[in-house]
This record gives C-alpha cells, structure tokens and sequence, in this order.
C-alpha cells in the first residue's frame, strides 16, 4: 500500500490532465463557431480530425474521472491504515474517563502532534469518529469511522471514552484499496463499453419480441423489465 501523500500527488496530476483534456475539448468545439454551411463543405476533413480527435479526449476524460476514484478511496484507505493505530493509541490513554470539553482538547492537540491531522467525535450516535486530512480538499464524510458491530458504541451513557481493537473500525462507504488503479480504470472502463452492448442488444431483442407477441401479452420495455409473462394464479 502506498502513503497516502504518494497517492494524492498522483490524484493532483491526474487531475490536471482532466483540466487540459476539457481545455482541449472546449477549443476543438470553439472551431466550429462562425462557421457556414460554405466553410463545412470545405473544411469536411479538418472538422472530421476534430471530431477523432475529441471522441478521444473524450474517451480518456472518462478514464480518468474512473482513476480518480479509484485513487480517491486508496488515499482514504492509506490514511486509514496510517493514522488510526496512533488515533487509537491516544485513545487508550483516555479509556473509561468522561470526555469533556477540555479532555478533548487534550486528546485533539495530541493526535494532531503525532499524526499532523485532527479529528472530532460525532456524538449523536456515540459510535462516529471524524478524522480531517489538513490541506487536502476530501469531503467532510471521507473520514467517517463506524464500528463494525452496530451494538458497540464509542462512549458509554456516561460519556466515558471506549477503545476497541483496530480491526473493529470501519471507513464509511470507501472501496477495498487497489494495488493497480490503471489497470482497474481500464477493466472498468472496458466493462461498461460490454454493459452498453448488452443494452443495445437488449433493446433490440425487446423490440423483436414485441414484433410476435398477441394483444394478451404486455410489451417488454428495457427501462422496466418483467421477468414472467402473466401474474401468478
């Protein structure tokens, strides 16, 4: 697994090559401003190669908006890996004690000494933890650490702090890390090339069985496919 500051220095490049490839789509568009009927009938090959050309940005656009999630949970899953064990181990030192403001703050200035990073406690259900990346722009929810077990909570009904083992901890809503992101982007991408041909197909295998069926049958619509012919006596 990589660190997580590796991951978001490749998750910045990425992005800046999405920022150039819509610059690139904006000005092949921008060529066909102006333009007459006059100039189409004799610029037919120029605006051919602009159309090539933009169905590939277009193409690698979509790439890499798949990468960038991709890269986008492993640095929630490295900084996961990289920063809960310490979390937890200032959290020990506070077990069992209720934790008010000022205990708080304590425990806040130390994780931020030890890991760079803060966090906070989300005390409505007594079971959420925040942890916040300084300096890089995640959602607020990217951080959001559940225990496993629904049962278990992280203070008891006396606000007292409870520590449970690491592996009890869970990242909200986060795919599993991914040691090859490319070759994931590119399996996805491909994959949902196959889903779109299956439609296709779908589609017109619809549309043919609607060709033979009597007026006691109901059409088949993709959109909203029924698996039986006729309700169940």
């Amino acid at each position: 697994m990589l660190h997580s500051s590796e991951i978001i220095n490749t998750m910045r490049e990425n992005n800046d090559r999405i920022m150039e490839l819509e610059g690139t789509v904006r000005q092949l568009r921008n060529a066909y401003r102006g333009c007459t009927i006059q100039d189409i009938k004799t610029r037919v090959d120029e605006f051919k190669e602009n159309k090539e050309q933009e169905s590939k940005c277009y193409s690698e656009i979509e790439y890499r908006k798949i990468l960038r999630g991709i890269l986008h949970d492993n640095a929630r899953r490295a900084f996961f890996a990289e920063t809960m064990p310490v979390v937890l181990e200032v959290f020990k030192k506070y077990e069992g004690k209720v934790i008010g403001p000022k205990t708080n703050d304590k425990i806040y200035k130390e994780v931020v000494e030890k890991t760079g990073h803060g966090f906070y406690f989300d005390k409505s259900w007594r079971s959420n933890l925040v942890l916040s990346y300084r300096g890089v722009p995640f959602r607020h929810d990217d951080f959001t650490i559940y225990l496993k077990d629904g049962s278990k909570k992280m203070f008891d009904d006396n606000n007292r702090l409870i520590v449970w083992p690491l592996e009890d901890y869970i990242l909200y809503n986060c795919g599993e890390y991914v040691e090859d992101p490319e070759a994931q982007a590119t399996k996805i991408q491909e994959s949902f090339d196959e889903l779109k041909r299956i439609e296709e197909n779908f589609r017109n295998a619809c549309s043919e069985f609607n060709k033979l069926i009597p007026s006691n049958i109901e059409y088949r619509n993709p959109g909203n496919f029924k698996s039986y012919l006729f309700s169940a006596l």
